[in-house]
C-alpha cells in the first residue's frame, strides 16, 4: 500500500463517509508518496508536467496561438512554446492549421513558469516503427506499390508506406 495525499484546500468533502467514490487524478509518484489533485492547475499542473518531463509521456496540449519562431501552448494552467521546427516532421502548407488543436507533445524543456514542447519527437518514433514493420513485411520479388516524393536528374525518391527509396533515372525505362 502506498499513502495518497489531496490537500484539504482541493477536496470539496466536508466530512468524508465510508464507501463515497472521490476523483482525483495522479499528479506524482515518487518516494514521497503519491500527490492527488481535483483539477490539474497552477501547482499541480506544474506537476504534472514534471512528472512528464522527468517519465518523457506524451502529454495532449492545445495550440493556442502562433508566433515568429513557433506555436504558443496550454497545458495544465501553464503556458508553454513549441519551435516551429517541433510541430512536424515537414512543415504544413496552412501554419495556423495546428491553432485550437489539442496534439500530443513531450516537454523537452521545463522552467518554473513556462515549458517547450515537441510534436516531432514523437512523429519520427511512431515513423521509425512503421518503417521497422514495413522492413518485415518487404520480400525479394514482391510488387509494391510507391509514391513518388521528388524528382531529380539522378533518380527519383519513392515513399513506400514510410520508407523512402531511391529509383534511378536508368531504371525509368523498365517502369
Amino acid at each position: 500500500k502506498s499513502e495518497g495525499v489531496l490537500s484539504r484546500s482541493e477536496s470539496d468533502l466536508e466530512t468524508p463517509k465510508l464507501g463515497q467514490i472521490v476523483t482525483a487524478r495522479v499528479v506524482r509518484v515518487d518516494s514521497r508518496g503519491i500527490r492527488l489533485a481535483k483539477k490539474l492547475s497552477q501547482d499541480g499542473g506544474f506537476e504534472a508536467l514534471q512528472s512528464a518531463y522527468d517519465l518523457k509521456m506524451t502529454v495532449d496540449i492545445k495550440v493556442t496561438g502562433r508566433n515568429k519562431g513557433g506555436y504558443e501552448l496550454r497545458a495544465f494552467g501553464q503556458k508553454g512554446f513549441c519551435p516551429l521546427s517541433q510541430i512536424a516532421i515537414k512543415l504544413p502548407i496552412d501554419l495556423d492549421e495546428m491553432i485550437g488543436q489539442t496534439l500530443p507533445f513531450q516537454i523537452t524543456q521545463l522552467g518554473h513558469r513556462e515549458f517547450t514542447a515537441s510534436r516531432r519527437v514523437i512523429l519520427e518514433a511512431e515513423a521509425a516503427e512503421i518503417k521497422k514493420n514495413r522492413l518485415l513485411e518487404l520480400e525479394s520479388g514482391m510488387t509494391i506499390e510507391g509514391t513518388i516524393e521528388a524528382v531529380h536528374h539522378f533518380g527519383a525518391f519513392v515513399d513506400l508506406d514510410g520508407i523512402s527509396a531511391l529509383l534511378p533515372k536508368r531504371s525509368f525505362r523498365r517502369i
